[in-house]
């Protein structure tokens, strides 16, 4: 990732971890709370490790993300136990 995409994430994942909307949103969602056009969020939370996707999607039928740092803190440990049951959490 180049210094200005290292930049965005690092934007991304301050965004993320100041919303209070729960633990998964949509890329939309990610770049109206970052400020991050939508294309370079896209790029990286497929991208980065630091990104996990939901194996649900949205109402709208979209992807959703989080931070690995936000499932751990706010993911009930059912779900946790579950995803881990299921060879989904790393």
């Amino acid at each position: 990732m180049n210094v200005n995409l290292q930049q965005e994430k690092q934007i991304i994942l301050d965004a993320l971890d100041r919303t209070r909307s729960g633990v998964w949103a949509t890329a939309p969602e990610i770049a109206g709370y970052s400020g991050v056009n939508l294309e370079n969020v896209l790029r990286i939370v497929y991208n980065s490790r630091e990104f996990m996707k939901c194996t649900v999607r949205s109402d709208d039928g979209l992807p959703m993300f989080t931070s690995r740092k936000v499932y751990k803190a706010r993911s009930p440990f059912w779900q946790k136990f579950y995803d881990f049951l299921k060879g989904e959490y790393v």
